[in-house]
């Protein structure tokens, strides 16, 4: 199989990360981000791409913060719906594999830890549009033979994430002199680290007869209130924090995973939420 990935919304948080790490593995990785020009919902943007040997497409590119995707649902359903559907008939022109990139797509957890087996409501247009593009690469596969693996990475976090994302959102606050405030110190999430993350899709692109979902995550939780107790012990007093006690829409109050990679034992995070958050905050010079 040809090592020639091409990588959509690569210039994003996971994105730039993956393709270093493709590229130290000696991947041929090719680009395609709103930020090169290249739009994904245009069959025109694929075209520089026709004449390369890819073998495999990773599929990042997408809207993905839910609170917008209340105010403004049309553009989430555009990019991630009919996007995947674009990078879908690429893949089946190309002959290539695709790797889903979805989200939480549970809702509510019946049950923890969260496994692939567990039921599917979508809270939000943001994950419901995830959702669907799930149905699309099923539809796919099995329509037209386009080998597909889906991950349900749960809360990542590392160096460098947008600050709408709790940790960094938090981090910045507090660089810049600022309070850090928080909505709620109850919910209960599974972080993963950036790292951890990139290490268990490289294990899927390795791999091609790992097929179906995934859900990638640490199978632990922790709440706002751990995190940012975690973040008072490793920065000092001068970290300081309040909660203006306002919950989300449909807010859940737990997740946690558990992952048929880490059930069959291909693959384990290594990196600890203390240990993050300590990367996170020597990457910014903070410690």
């Amino acid at each position: 199989m040809s090592n020639s990935i091409l990588v959509t919304g690569s210039e994003g948080f996971i994105g730039r990360a993956l393709c270093r790490r493709l590229q130290a593995e000696e991947f041929e990785v090719h680009r395609f981000s709103r930020s090169l020009g290249h739009q994904i919902l245009s069959e025109e943007a694929f075209r520089p791409f026709y004449d390369k040997p890819i073998g495999q497409v990773v599929h990042l590119a997408g809207e993905s913060f839910i609170p917008t995707s209340w105010e403004t649902p049309g553009p989430f359903y555009a990019m991630n719906t009919l996007g995947t559907q674009r990078v879908l008939d690429f893949c089946r022109r190309m002959g290539s594999r695709l790797i889903y990139f979805s989200s939480f797509v549970y809702g509510a957890p019946k049950y923890l830890p969260i496994d692939e087996e567990h039921p599917i409501a979508p809270l939000n247009p943001y994950t419901h549009s995830r959702w669907l593009a799930e149905e699309l690469c099923e539809f796919y596969s099995q329509r037209f033979s386009v080998d597909s693996a889906i991950l349900r990475p749960f809360n990542i976090y590392g160096p460098g994430q947008d600050e709408r994302f709790l940790i960094s959102q938090c981090v910045g606050q507090w660089k810049r002199g600022e309070r850090v405030q928080v909505k709620s110190l109850t919910p209960r999430r599974d972080y993963l680290y950036l790292d951890d993350l990139v290490e268990a899709t490289l294990l899927v692109i390795r791999n091609r007869e790992l097929s179906g979902v995934f859900n990638i995550g640490s199978g632990q939780s922790y709440s706002v209130q751990e995190i940012l107790t975690t973040l008072q012990e490793l920065i000092g007093p001068t970290f300081t924090f309040e909660c203006v006690n306002q919950e989300r829409i449909d807010e859940v109050p737990e997740t946690r995973s558990s992952s048929r990679l880490q059930t069959t034992g291909l693959w384990n995070p290594r990196v600890s939420l203390r240990e993050g958050l300590t990367r996170i905050l020597r990457e910014g010079a903070i410690l």
